[in-house]
C-alpha cells in the first residue's frame, strides 16, 4: 500500500473545505462593501451579514433566475468567475 496517496474520501473532504472557504471569503467580501450600498430604509445598525444574506437572496431571484424560471448558476459562475467584483457591481 502507498500511504502517501490521499484517499478519495479525503480528497472530496478537502475539495469541499476549499469550496466552503472560498464561499465564505466571497460572503465576507460582499459584507465588507454592503454598507456602501445600503438603502436608506435599512437601519444603519443592521448587521452586515444580515444585509448580505438578504442581498444574496434578492440577487439569486432577480439576477440568476431567468424569465423561463430556470436557474443557470453554473453558466453564470463560468461567465463571472474571473472577475466576481464586476459581476457584483453590475447588479
Amino acid at each position: 500500500r502507498n500511504y502517501d496517496k490521499i484517499k478519495s474520501s479525503d480528497k472530496r473532504k478537502d475539495a469541499f473545505r476549499k469550496e466552503w472557504e472560498s464561499t465564505l471569503s466571497t460572503i465576507r467580501n460582499i459584507s465588507s462593501q454592503i454598507n456602501d450600498f445600503r438603502p436608506a430604509w435599512i437601519s444603519e445598525d443592521t448587521p452586515a451579514f444580515w444585509q448580505t444574506d438578504q442581498f444574496l437572496h434578492a440577487y439569486y431571484y432577480n439576477q440568476v433566475r431567468r424569465n423561463d424560471k430556470t436557474f443557470p448558476y453554473e453558466e453564470d459562475y463560468q461567465n463571472n468567475r474571473k472577475n466576481p467584483q464586476a459581476a457584483l457591481m453590475n447588479m
